[in-house]
C-alpha cells in the first residue's frame, strides 16, 4: 500500500497525555469527496503520545480502535491493508519514532464481539468481558497485554509521481514557513520554476517529489507473541462468529486519518 497525502483534523479531537477523543468533523465528507476525486481512499491512521515505559507500545482504547478501523475497512473480520502508524519521541535521543502496525485477525474478532474492554488499572492491557472466556498458554486470562495483538509492518521510502511539494511543511525540523517562500512561490509558480534557469536561491525550493514512505503487508506478519489465545463462550465451546461482524467504536478514541 502506497500512501501520498495526510490529512490532519482540525480541532476535531480533545487529547491528554493518556487518551484522545474525535469530535465531528465538519470537513469530512468534502476529504472524502475530494479523495474519490483523485481516486484515493484512507489506507490508515495516525497517533501520537509522549514517550512511555518501556514495553508500553499501546493502550487498550488504541488497540480496540485500530481493531474497528482495520473492521470497517475490511468489512468484517478478514484481512486488510489498513494501518495504523505510531509516533512518539524516543526518551533516550530524543528523535521521531515513526512505526507502522496492524492488529491481528483475532483481535477484530474479539472486538466485533463485544469481548474486550480498557483495563482501569494498567493502560497496556485489555480486559476480557466477563461474557467470555481467553485462555492463555493454558489459563484462563482475565486481562490480556495489548502488544500480543500487535503485528509489525514493513515500510520504506517511494517517490510521488502525482504530488509535489513547493513550499515548506509546517511543524518540521529544519524548515521554516517565512514571507520570502510565499513570495517566492506566489511570484514563480512552480510551473514556472520547472522551465526556468535561473540558479535557485536561499528563498527558492528545486522543484522535486516529495518523497513518501510506502507501507508494506507482509504476506504472514509474526505477532510479537508467539504463545496462543482461546476465546470461548461460557455456554458453548466453540464460538459462532457473525461472518460480517458490526464494530463497535468506543466513545473515546481518535486521531488522524491518512489518504
Amino acid at each position: 500500500t502506497k500512501y501520498y497525502p495526510i490529512y490532519y483534523p482540525h480541532r476535531t479531537q480533545e487529547c491528554t497525555a493518556e487518551s484522545f477523543e474525535l469530535l465531528e468533523d465538519p470537513r469530512a465528507e468534502q476529504v472524502e469527496r475530494l479523495a474519490d476525486m483523485l481516486g484515493m481512499k484512507r489506507v490508515g491512521w495516525i497517533f501520537a503520545h509522549p514517550p512511555r515505559e518501556e514495553g508500553f507500545m499501546f493502550s487498550a482504547e488504541e488497540v480496540m480502535f485500530a481493531a474497528m478501523e482495520q473492521l470497517e475497512a475490511a468489512q468484517g473480520v478478514d484481512k486488510t491493508p489498513f494501518v495504523t502508524i505510531r509516533c512518539t519521541v524516543d526518551p533516550e535521543d530524543g528523535n521521531a519514532s515513526v512505526d507502522p502496525f496492524q492488529v491481528s485477525l483475532q483481535c477484530m474478532d474479539m472486538v466485533a464481539e463485544g469481548a474486550l474492554g480498557a483495563d482501569p488499572d494498567n493502560r497496556s492491557s485489555v480486559v476480557v468481558s466477563p461474557t467470555f472466556t481467553a485462555i492463555k498458554e493454558g489459563k484462563r486470562a482475565e486481562t490480556i497485554e495489548s502488544q500480543f495483538f500487535l503485528l509489525t509492518i514493513a515500510i520504506k521510502d517511494h517517490t510521488s509521481p502525482i504530488l509535489r511539494r513547493h513550499f515548506p511543511m509546517a511543524n518540521r525540523i529544519g524548515t521554516m514557513q517565512t514571507t520570502d517562500e510565499l513570495k517566492d512561490l506566489l511570484v514563480r509558480p512552480p510551473t514556472q520554476r520547472q522551465h526556468s534557469a535561473t540558479k535557485p536561491t536561499k528563498s527558492t525550493i528545486p522543484t522535486k517529489s516529495t518523497n513518501l514512505p510506502t507501507l508494506i503487508q507482509q504476506p504472514t506478519p509474526t505477532p510479537q507473541h508467539s504463545n496462543t489465545l482461546t476465546l470461548q463462550h461460557p455456554n458453548t465451546p466453540t464460538p459462532q462468529h457473525p461472518n460480517t461482524p458490526t464494530p463497535q467504536h468506543p466513545s473515546t478514541p481518535t486521531p488522524q486519518h491518512p489518504n
